[in-house]
């Protein structure tokens, strides 16, 4: 029985498709080169933990050895291995297949069975292939090391054939992160190149005034997405009122600024930049940061590329005239896909420039939006306007179906996706100086998935938890003002209180940890005192104290037991 013969999978199949390429290239083997091949091709590894994930590549080879110095030449193999002309092993090698298949017939790796006896176990063949290995493992140590009979100069093609296999993986591994640095330069070249044009237009269109700092408020960080009741970081900025030349009052925010930096004052007077045809979009006229932000970013990003570019000539060049067309489509191409990503990041605010009927073109018919000039439903982007409100939604055959964005004073106010008519995914809602006062998923018009609501004053988080069909499910949290502590955790299943609840001070200590069934308050109940001494322990049925109750005073000094 020989494995190579018996078993039939994918790792198999690559491993001979391997040494085929090997042997019509190179009829002169010996295993150490062909465990350099493995390890180059991935069919070994260098970490002794991962080892016994290749014992099949090790048991293949041995048999290919034993059958070459048994034949003199691989008869009963595939023809191709019968091109092989020498097949040799040196000492070190023969040390590394014996240790290998003796481990291999232990069964045991790091406390484990190891991975190719596990299978065979499952397919009750351990047995027949123990005497296998270790006829193996007789026959190689049996074996006298040599080296190939061969000049110097053939004994090293496959070291130089080895070298320029690992040049060329080297070359496709830094060809591949150029790519992505060069992606990544544009990306962020066009991050700051972005930043910079708001900054100065607003500088040179936007016209200067002075508004009264009104309220500092907050937004949760971004970054990966918290669980309910993980702890909460905020970043905060400040709102600001303001009049513009046509005598409107507006509020807006200004940048966000990180937790430990200074803020304005309530009350305070700050210079801002708005702009006329939006102007709710503000820039504190005595800071610089987001121009030097936009300056850093672009100078960065060119700095990255110019680098890249200058590493990859001598890739490109030694492709003649081919190289630089290569050089100038990838880099454009590279340059759409930077763009497109950035253009995404910022849909919600680019969305009110693309094209988009007015309103005035479509007029409801029963439910459904038809065109005036034939009746037919419309499908596309839907411009309506106000003196300070500009909403976008997205039609389908006369139905809401896309995403839609309503702006306030040029600043986002709501966004929101709709699918055949009802709401369905993310919507997020805005004051009108931009602090999000609700996030949540939306299913077939239903409140469906993550709801986080926020304090429109200070823009701190008020309750979040999780719907089901437009029920609540599971952990509903709601925050004391601070919007870092939670006051009350409930339980529900399907819109009713089921299961534990909790209710604390506002210094975070246990005030109440009680159960509900089927909305009703039922089980264990214990209420503590701030210090956290237990005031009532007891169990409540049917939503009263059973008699056994008792009561403490906040010394812990019972005082009397519920009749």
């Amino acid at each position: 029985m020989m494995y190579y013969k018996q078993t039939q999978n994918d790792s198999v199949r690559m491993l001979m498709e391997v040494l085929e390429m090997e042997a019509q290239e190179n009829p002169v083997w010996t295993l150490q080169n062909l465990f350099i091949l493995c390890l180059d091709s991935s069919f070994m590894d260098d970490n002794p933990q991962n080892s016994d994930y290749y014992d099949s590549t090790y048991l293949i080879l041995a048999e290919l050895y034993l059958e070459f110095k048994q034949y003199d030449q691989m008869a009963d193999v595939p023809a191709f291995l019968r091109s092989v002309r020498s097949f040799t092993m040196d000492e070190e090698s023969k040390q590394e297949m014996i240790a290998v298949l003796t481990d291999l017939v232990s069964d045991i790796i790091d406390d484990r069975a190891r991975v190719l006896t596990v299978q065979w176990e499952r397919e009750g063949t351990l047995r027949d292939w123990q005497p296998h290995i270790e006829e193996l493992v007789s026959a190689i140590m049996e074996t006298v090391p040599e080296q190939p009979s061969v000049n110097p100069d053939t004994a090293n093609e496959l070291e130089v054939k080895f070298q320029k296999k690992r040049s060329k993986k080297k070359t496709a591994l830094f060809f591949a992160g150029s790519l992505l640095f060069t992606w990544l330069s544009l990306y962020i070249l066009l991050y700051g190149a972005g930043v910079t044009w708001h900054a100065v237009n607003l500088r040179v269109n936007g016209i200067k005034t002075t508004a009264e700092v009104i309220q500092i408020a907050s937004e949760m960080r971004p970054g990966k997405d918290r669980g309910i009741g993980e702890p909460i970081f905020y970043s905060y900025f400040e709102v600001v009122n303001f009049t513009t030349k046509s005598g409107s009052e507006v509020q807006s925010r200004l940048d966000v600024k990180g937790e430990s930096e200074d803020h304005y004052a309530i009350g305070d007077e700050v210079e801002i930049y708005y702009n006329p045809e939006a102007p709710a979009q503000i820039m504190d006229a005595g800071s610089h940061a987001r121009l030097i932000k936009g300056i850093a970013a672009i100078a960065v990003g060119l700095f990255i590329f110019i680098v890249i570019a200058v590493m990859n000539k001598g890739l490109f060049a030694s492709m003649g005239s081919l190289g630089w067309i290569a050089s100038i489509g990838i880099k454009a191409v590279l340059f759409l896909l930077a763009l497109y990503l950035l253009a995404d990041q910022n849909l919600y605010t680019l969305y009110r420039c693309f094209p988009a009927v007015d309103e005035e073109a479509c007029v409801n018919s029963d439910g459904v939006m038809v065109r005036r000039n034939d009746g037919k439903p419309f499908s596309g982007r839907m411009k309506s306007r106000t003196d300070q409100n500009l909403s976008v939604y997205s039609y389908k055959n006369g139905q809401l179906d896309g995403l839609d964005v309503v702006y306030y004073d040029g600043i986002v106010k709501e966004t929101g996706c709709w699918k055949e008519g009802k709401q369905n995914g993310l919507f997020r809602l805005y004051t009108p100086s931009g602090i999000l006062v609700d996030y949540a998923n939306f299913e077939n018009g239903e409140r469906h998935g993550l709801t986080r609501q926020f304090d429109p004053e200070t823009g701190g988080i008020t309750a979040e938890g999780r719907y089901n069909n437009g029920q609540l499910d599971g952990t509903w949290i709601q925050y004391y003002p601070d919007g870092r502590t939670a006051a009350i955790e409930q339980t529900y299943q399907n819109g009713i209180l089921n299961g534990s609840a909790r209710q604390y001070y506002e210094n975070g200590q246990l005030q109440i940890d009680m159960s509900y069934s089927d909305g009703v308050p039922s089980g264990p109940y214990k209420f503590y005192y701030p210090n956290g001494q237990i005031a009532v322990d007891g169990v409540l049925e049917n939503g009263s104290y059973r008699s056994d109750t008792k009561m403490y005073d906040e010394d812990g000094i019972s005082i009397t037991e519920i009749p």
